[in-house]
């Protein structure tokens, strides 16, 4: 793996790493006693629209290290 697909990937899995830690919250949000309809409903569609992301993240992840895996670095 090049290290700028390296680099790539490592930035990517940060982004996840961030994106877990608001569902996360919104998750922790949602189990509130206090929490309204409308709060539910937006920290669902919230989290739906986090995970979408989170699937489009995770495959791109997923392309760029089959790249490097079908591209090998090492010159004869």
């Amino acid at each position: 793996m090049e290290d700028n697909q390296r680099d790539l990937a490592n930035q990517l899995m940060a982004a996840l790493t961030a994106m877990l830690e608001e569902t996360h919250l919104l998750a922790c949000a949602g189990q509130s006693a206090t929490a309204t309809s409308k709060e539910l409903t937006d920290y669902g569609e919230q989290l739906k629209n986090l995970a979408d992301d989170i699937k489009a993240v995770a495959q791109t992840v997923v392309i760029v290290s089959r790249c490097a895996i079908d591209r090998p670095t090492e010159k004869p």
